[in-house]
């Protein structure tokens, strides 16, 4: 007989219960993975079960907390086959703060097509399903309900007590740092909650939680709630009604468990009920992965009239499409227009720069560092600091105008620098020429003559210095 394995997995861990044989043969709690992704959980299980041959078994997943959203719903009276539609339409409002309806299954609890329908309505968002279904492919095993935890809670309760499925009772199940608690009338769920719960004060907020949802049920349902069973707890509130229920007997009788493990299985009552019910193929009230679905009506006239409409759909579609197409490719041309219109007027505006920068480019073609010759020129002509001590006086030149020319001819190279110097001596020009003259550098004429300017330095000279190389005595 193939194992039937119930799985539930959140931030605090990952749950699992396995059957075979009618029996319950592991009921485990395994360690939070590192991540929450299909391959991390399905590795986590296939370490803490060992003995479960997945290609063979058969999983239900079992969902709570955030995950599900359930709200108990009246509805005009509508027959059978539309009260799928009517369900999802008004599900829709109730949970319109959830962008992701998802998936949408309920339970029928009264009514007909004459009478008022009261459901209980349960919604799990399209990734948390998608996420169990990748688990199973992670798996390699047969995916075949999505079930509430709370439902297997309850439906291991009336297990142990047969007496719970009749009149409106309470089952309140102890689950990891929370608690499931579920209403039955009649033995259908027409109410469930998860409480998140603090383990140093878990006996008092489920007291408050207890009358919270008894208040609830007695509101929407008009039944009051005649007795409250609590499952996993080793104490319970002090109201005459609440009535402790211990899985031992029926675990000790149909399980494989260990006392210890039968002990901490109370925690555990969710996955173990959901993982019984599939195992002994007891209808889902809620199931996520086969929710209830319109009736097909079959008729050829209505055959007819959704084929038509599907045609002109289509056609409508295939019309807007073609104009939003069209619509999208003319503003995109107008876009790139426009661009293109900017780009020109940039271009344009840039256009003196660009003139300025080609002078600039042909002036540096020219392989003369003329920063560099200008302080060369000025360390041949003043060596020393005027500041040094003793400072050459006599010999002291200093510069009266300075005109550097580069060569314009196509392929040339160098330049020429016209110099006007000033000394006390005429002596002093022999030694500006040897100072200038090198290897890069030569003076083709010098020039002196005595100035009438009456100062000390009367002598005057022209120099031409040719420049030969790009890079100056000095330069870096």
């Amino acid at each position: 007989m193939a194992q039937s394995v119930a799985i539930e997995f959140d931030r605090a861990g990952v749950r699992a219960a396995v059957v075979e044989g009618g029996a319950l043969v592991r009921a485990a709690r395994i360690e939070a993975p590192e991540s929450e992704s299909a391959a991390a959980i399905a590795a986590a299980l296939r370490t803490a079960l060992p003995e479960v041959r997945w290609s063979r078994a058969e999983v239900v997943g079992v969902v709570a907390g955030d995950q599900l959203r359930c709200r108990l719903l009246k509805l005009p009276p509508a027959p059978d086959a539309d009260l799928p539609d009517m369900v999802r339409m008004q599900a829709g409002r109730e949970f319109a703060a959830s962008d992701d309806l998802g998936v949408v299954d309920y339970v029928p609890l009264s009514g007909d097509e004459a009478t008022q329908r009261l459901v209980l309505v349960a919604a799990l968002s399209n990734d948390d399903l998608h996420l169990l279904k990748q688990l199973a492919g992670e798996l390699d095993t047969s995916l075949e309900r999505v079930t509430p935890r709370g439902l297997g809670s309850a439906s291991l309760a009336m297990r142990v007590d047969p007496s719970l499925a009749a009149g409106s009772r309470m089952v309140i199940a102890a689950a990891e740092e929370s608690a499931d608690l579920v209403v039955l009338q009649a033995g259908k769920p027409s109410l469930i909650r998860t409480a998140r719960v603090r383990p140093d004060d878990e006996l008092a907020a489920m007291r408050s939680e207890a009358r919270r949802t008894s208040a609830m049920a007695s509101q929407q349902t008009g039944e009051r709630v005649e007795s409250q069973c609590f499952i996993g707890y080793a104490e319970l509130p002090t109201q005459t009604a609440s009535v402790g229920l211990s899985l031992a007997p029926l675990l000790t009788s149909r399980g494989k468990l260990s006392g210890a493990e039968v002990d901490a299985a109370g925690r555990l009552s969710g996955v173990i009920g959901a993982a019984l019910d599939l195992h002994e193929e007891a209808a889902a009230a809620i199931d996520f992965l086969h929710p209830h679905q319109p009736t097909k009506d079959n008729t050829q006239q209505r055959r007819l009239v959704l084929l038509a409409a599907a045609a002109a759909a289509s056609v409508l579609l295939g019309i807007g499409w073609c104009y939003l197409r069209l619509w999208s490719l003319d503003n995109e041309v107008a876009e790139k227009q426009d661009a293109i219109r900017q780009q020109q007027l940039k271009v344009e505006q840039l256009q003196p720069t660009r003139e300025r920068a080609e002078a600039v480019a042909q002036w540096l073609a020219t392989d003369v560092d003329w920063l560099d010759e200008i302080e060369r020129l000025g360390r041949k002509l003043r060596p020393v600091p005027l500041d040094q001590e003793p400072y050459p006086a006599d010999s002291d030149v200093f510069l009266r105008a300075l005109d550097a020319t580069p060569n314009t001819a196509r392929n040339s190279r160098g330049g020429r620098i016209d110099i006007t110097t000033a000394s006390k001596t005429p002596y002093s020009y022999d030694e500006i020429e040897q100072g200038l003259r090198d290897e890069d550098h030569s003076v083709e004429t010098s020039v002196s003559s005595l100035s009438t300017s009456g100062d000390q330095y009367r002598w005057e000279a022209k120099t031409t210095l040719r420049v030969e190389n790009s890079r100056a005595e000095g330069s870096p």
